[in-house]
């Protein structure tokens, strides 16, 4: 078990405000590059808003609460609790230069596996360190993933935290195992009203879930219109979307920028602009996304004609109808999990494979790309049933790279660039790259 310790001079620009400074300041970065989308300052500007709310929450006297993937964050909205997702501050600890790799040395020295997760061990390091936001409350719930347990009650048991672990569902389709989540969400916000002294507002959860719907109806218009051919979206914005609805659901904010966003990818398309010039590759990022070098983005785009037109993880699955009674809040927030982004993931990989097979169909991919986290045993449970699926079904060819999701050093940038190189090359000249051409 890790101990806290007091901020050191090493340590002292990576604390929650300095991190916070240095987001605002890529903002006005991003505002003086020439030629990017308006929506690509707007996702930034959402990120810098996120982590000043968790810079100044002690100073503005609000709970702050850890948590992991696909919880509820109307409830927390709904409440003035300020959430902490662990993954979201870790990658965007990982993309303002953070020292990922001395944080990751420090968790090491102190014991723990460095197989682990790369959330888990930035976290853990975090807390060595003393730069980790302090909480009063850490939850998550059951998944696939057994990293998050080991996360958040890591965080917990330092922080000296209450918890509240949910019991979710591993197959959500059926009306018994509705009725145990809606359960299990009842106790959630309970547990949350305990922690705070504080009752839940049902008249304000309700506009909180209205606006989440709201926020789900725009990401699927946004799909849409991603998968148009040129695709319009540039990487600057690629992964506003996954930002907004996963980590700002029922927060005005995230409709917000899904609505700017919307709209000006409506114009791109209307104008025939396209993100690539010209767009030569179509590809998906099975499972997980280069978050130890987002610039890889960009790099693909400007340099190799390639655009990511589907994020296996910011996508919601199918319809997404989880809007059942406008005047039942809770009972909507159980129906939103079956559909909920990256849902699909916790699925048998038989129900994953055809629900990918589907996209990339839809989407007209070209290719794939797994980036191949050390340490995510989910990801690697996953793997070889995509790729070959995603072959033998459709001709689409799969590049997977290994790294370590949040350290750059783990594999050279230029490593990277030279394989993806080779890749797309590869399938340029594949003959299911060009019947698709063909019939374009």
């Amino acid at each position: 078990m890790s101990a806290t310790v007091s901020v050191t001079e090493q340590w002292a620009p990576w604390t929650p405000l300095e991190l916070a400074k240095k987001v605002k300041a890529g903002v006005e970065q991003y505002k003086k590059m020439p030629g990017l989308m308006k929506s690509g300052v707007t996702y930034l500007q959402m990120a810098a808003d996120y982590i000043e709310a968790i810079a100044i929450a002690d100073r503005d006297r609000k709970h702050l609460v850890w948590h992991g993937t696909q919880m509820n964050t109307e409830v927390y909205y709904s409440m003035d609790i300020v959430p902490v997702f662990n993954e979201m501050y870790s990658v965007l600890f990982s993309m303002m230069g953070g020292p990922v790799k001395g944080i990751f040395d420090l968790s090491a020295a102190n014991g723990l596996p460095t197989e682990l997760c790369a959330f888990n061990k930035s976290v853990d390091g975090m807390l060595l360190a003393g730069i980790a936001p302090r909480g009063t409350m850490a939850s998550w719930h059951g998944s696939s993933c057994d990293n998050t347990p080991k996360a958040l009650g890591n965080i917990a048991r330092v922080q000296g935290l209450p918890t509240y672990f949910m019991d979710r569902p591993y197959q959500m389709f059926t009306q018994h195992r509705l009725d145990y989540w809606r359960k299990q969400n009842e106790e959630f916000i309970a547990s949350c009203e305990k922690i705070t002294g504080k009752k839940m507002d049902y008249n304000r959860l309700k506009k909180a879930v209205a606006l989440s719907w709201e926020a789900t109806k725009l990401c699927q218009e946004i799909e849409q219109l991603v998968w148009k051919t040129p695709c319009p979206m540039g990487w600057e914005a690629a992964f506003g979307p996954l930002t907004a609805a996963r980590s700002f659901a029922g927060h005005p904010i995230a409709n917000e920028f899904l609505t700017g966003l919307r709209d000006e990818l409506k114009e791109r398309v209307e104008k025939g602009i396209g993100a690539a010039k010209p767009e030569r590759i179509r590809y998906v990022f099975t499972v997980s996304c280069p978050y130890f070098d987002m610039d890889l983005i960009r790099w693909m785009q400007e340099k190799c004609g390639a655009v990511l037109v589907v994020d296996n993880i910011g996508r919601f699955r199918g319809t997404a109808e989880w809007m059942l009674d406008p005047d039942d809040p809770v009972g909507n927030l159980a129906a939103k999990q079956q559909f909920n982004m990256g849902s699909h993931n916790y699925n048998p990989g038989v129900e994953h494979k055809e629900m990918m097979l589907e996209i990339c169909r839809n989407a007209k991919v070209d290719a794939a790309i797994m980036f191949n986290n050390v340490g995510c045993a989910e990801q690697a449970g996953l793997s070889r049933i995509l790729e070959d699926s995603l072959q033998k079904g459709l001709g689409i060819p799969t590049a997977s790279i290994d790294c370590d999701i949040l350290d750059k050093e783990f594999t050279p940038r230029e490593q990277i660039e030279e394989q993806l190189t080779r890749f797309f090359e590869m399938v340029e000249n594949g003959a299911a790259y060009k019947q698709r051409r063909a019939q374009q």
